[in-house]
């Protein structure tokens, strides 16, 4: 958790306003919005705990015109080996790579990792943006028998997590998108964010988690993937002849369920 918030304090550019202002540097407002303006202003971030990241650089996220050639990488092996890596994706123009030895160089020092391996890729295509988003707010941790320990000490774990203003004009939308429909289904990382810090992303307000559902009984289900393993159900309705808590007592789920205003089970 650490490491993830000091890389968005490096990219953000509140890493270096800090180390001026260590340095004796007087910082005016308006120089900690240039100095802000440098870096990304709006970004997400996200860990991967599992996979192969050679793989996901060569193949799922091969849309990508890579600065670095990702053989500098070890390979994670199999995708149920631990393998932590963290993604971010930011709204900027392409980085040259004057800037990008910059961005690794403070990435490193401010981690204290001077081997740190650092890739970056760019695109301007909608498509493949999408499919950036998609990829990178996957779940990869899919069985907590892989690693129990991880397991345990990441439960309650804010993962996903944006910062900035995304208050500006959009550049494209969904509409500029060709080809595959699926592309179309867009996640929403900032109601994983929500989620994942215990806020209902549609009301605001705290959720009362009942524990986890499986996965397997929302195929039938009109659901909307938020990304990360979450969905949100259009409407839960039992088959006829069945009703709704038994489905969900079938299906594997033994939390509280909520029918017409009463918490039944």
């Amino acid at each position: 958790e650490d490491a993830g918030k000091m890389i968005k304090q490096v990219l953000s550019g509140e890493w270096e306003i800090e180390r001026r202002r260590d340095r004796g540097e007087r910082i005016s407002r308006q120089r900690k919005e240039d100095i802000r303006a440098w870096w990304f202003p709006e970004g997400l971030r996200r860990w991967h705990f599992f996979g192969d990241l050679v793989k996901e650089l060569g193949e799922g996220m091969k849309g990508l015109a890579w600065v670095d050639n990702a053989s500098e990488s070890s390979s994670g092996g199999r995708g149920d080996r631990y393998n932590p890596h963290v993604n971010v994706l930011v709204s900027y123009g392409f980085i040259t790579r004057g800037k990008f030895r910059r961005i690794k160089r403070a990435l490193r020092a401010a981690l204290q990792e001077p081997d740190l391996i650092v890739h970056y890729g760019y695109t301007r295509e909608p498509a493949r943006m999408v499919h950036a988003l998609k990829y990178i707010t996957r779940a990869t941790f899919l069985d907590w028998m892989w690693a129990p320990d991880v397991a345990a000490s990441i439960y309650n774990f804010h993962n996903a997590q944006v910062w900035g203003k995304w208050d500006g004009e959009p550049v494209w939308s969904l509409d500029n998108l060709e080809g595959d429909p699926e592309l179309a289904v867009l996640p929403d990382p900032l109601a994983v964010e929500s989620l994942e810090s215990g806020i209902c992303p549609r009301c605001g307000k705290p959720l009362d988690w009942a524990g986890p559902f499986p996965i397997k009984a929302l195929a039938g289900m009109e659901k909307q993937d938020l990304g990360a393993g979450y969905c949100e159900l259009e409407q839960v309705r039992a088959p006829p002849g069945m009703k709704a808590v038994m489905m969900l007592r079938a299906a594997g789920y033994h939390g509280p369920v909520i029918v017409e205003g009463e918490i039944c089970g």
